[in-house]
C-alpha cells in the first residue's frame, strides 16, 4: 500500500511544481486576548527586546563616559600634584643652599640633601613627560 501512495505522492508533487499559480491560503487565527493576534503579540515582544536593547546600550554608553571624565580629572590631579612637590623640592634646594652659606649645614650635608631633592625633581620630570604622552 506504501508502494502505491509514493507514485501518487511523486505525481502531485510535480503537478504542484509545473502549475504556473501556487494559491496562498492564509488561516486567520482568532485572537488571543481579545484584539491582540499571535502576529501582533511577537511584534510587541521584539519591540520590547530592541527597547531593552537600547536601554542597556545606553547605560553602558554613559557608564564608560563617566569613567573617561573620571580618569582624566584624576589624570589633572596628578599633573597637579606633581607639580607642586617638583616646586616643593625647588624650595627645599634654596633652603638648603641657604642653610649652607649660613653655616647651618656642611658641604657634605648640603650636596647630599642637594643630590637627594635634584634626584626626585628628575623623577617627577619624567612621570610629568609620561602624563603628557599618555594624555
Amino acid at each position: 500500500m506504501k508502494k502505491a501512495l509514493v507514485p501518487m505522492m511523486m505525481a502531485e508533487v510535480a503537478k504542484a511544481q509545473n502549475a504556473s499559480e501556487i494559491i496562498k491560503v492564509k488561516i486567520e487565527e482568532p485572537p488571543l486576548l481579545g484584539f491582540i493576534t499571535r502576529e501582533l503579540l511577537v511584534k510587541i515582544i521584539i519591540g520590547l527586546f530592541l527597547l531593552y536593547l537600547i536601554i542597556v546600550i545606553i547605560r553602558y554608553l554613559r557608564r564608560k563616559r563617566a569613567e573617561r571624565a573620571a580618569a582624566l580629572i584624576s589624570e589633572r590631579e596628578r599633573t597637579e600634584q606633581l607639580k607642586a612637590e617638583k616646586a616643593k623640592l625647588e624650595r627645599m634646594i634654596e633652603g638648603a643652599k641657604k642653610s649652607y652659606y649660613k653655616r647651618e649645614l656642611s658641604e657634605e650635608e648640603a650636596k647630599k640633601l642637594m643630590f637627594e631633592y635634584r634626584q626626585r625633581i628628575l623623577e617627577i620630570d619624567g612621570e610629568l613627560k609620561e602624563e603628557l604622552k599618555g594624555g
